[in-house]
């Protein structure tokens, strides 16, 4: 077998190669190695009681993503009514009211806000370029013809 053959996690499942860059964050899939680490981070607290820094920087990322690489026309995002820190990200992006749907998480539904996102209204205004590699190998994990 050549350094060539060699199966990697990013050879069997491309997403694992998949980066996507913005100012201050990468999104990437945890590996197996990662995830008693991410565990201890999430324990002890991503951030300040009360302060929710990187939110909208991820999700302008996460749009960014679906309409300018893999080509979407509409996102769609709800959050619970109560949820003044997500909905409030879903507006400052631009997003518009959608209606409103009911969630039970804990078996007792909760009323949310629906939101929708179209690619004419995302390139209407102007954004913090991303970074994304790996792309290419994943386009038809999206749907997407490369």
């Amino acid at each position: 077998m050549t350094a060539d053959d060699r199966v990697t996690l990013t050879t069997a499942w491309p997403l694992f190669g998949l980066r996507i860059r913005s100012e201050r964050l990468v999104l990437r899939l945890p590996t197996d190695d990662d995830l008693v680490e991410l565990m201890a981070v999430a324990k002890a607290g991503i951030h300040p009681p009360g302060e929710m820094g990187f939110g909208r920087e991820m999700r302008a990322a996460v749009l960014a993503f679906a309409f300018d690489a893999l080509g979407a026309q509409i996102a769609l995002t709800e959050a619970f009514l109560d949820n003044a820190a997500s909905n409030g990200v879903s507006r400052s992006l631009g997003y518009e009211e959608n209606g409103r749907g009911a969630l039970a998480p804990e078996g007792v539904a909760r009323e949310t806000q629906r939101f929708r996102m179209t690619v004419e209204r995302w390139q209407a205004r102007p954004w913090p370029p991303i970074e994304i590699q790996g792309l290419d190998p994943c386009l038809a994990m999206f749907g997407v013809e490369p």
